[in-house]
């Protein structure tokens, strides 16, 4: 009698771990989906990262010579006006 409760016992558990292996395996395909989404996230990310570092590498010249010519321009006026009022040199 002890033996067939022992069976059925054994039974029991070697059903638990077949279900058991079924979750790791379940587990371990999500997980592996999970790190290739984030891993596919992250490379985009770093794509989106490079591709504006190159924009602003290539707006940044235009950019310098924008501001420089609009602070030329600011100086002139600011010299023109001063020289309306007299001879103050603006030093900057």
């Amino acid at each position: 009698m002890y033996v067939c409760y022992l069976l059925s016992q054994n039974a029991s558990l070697m059903l638990k771990i077949e279900d058991l292996e079924k979750l790791r395996v379940a587990d371990k395909r999500r997980s592996a989906e999970i790190i290739a989404q984030r891993d596919a996230v992250i490379k985009k990310r770093n794509e989106w990262i490079l591709a504006n570092h190159e924009y602003d590498e290539e707006l940044m010249p235009d950019l310098k010579k924008t501001l420089d010519s609009d602070i030329r321009e600011y100086r002139r006026m600011i010299e023109a006006e001063e020289g309306r009022y007299g001879n103050y040199k603006l030093n900057i």
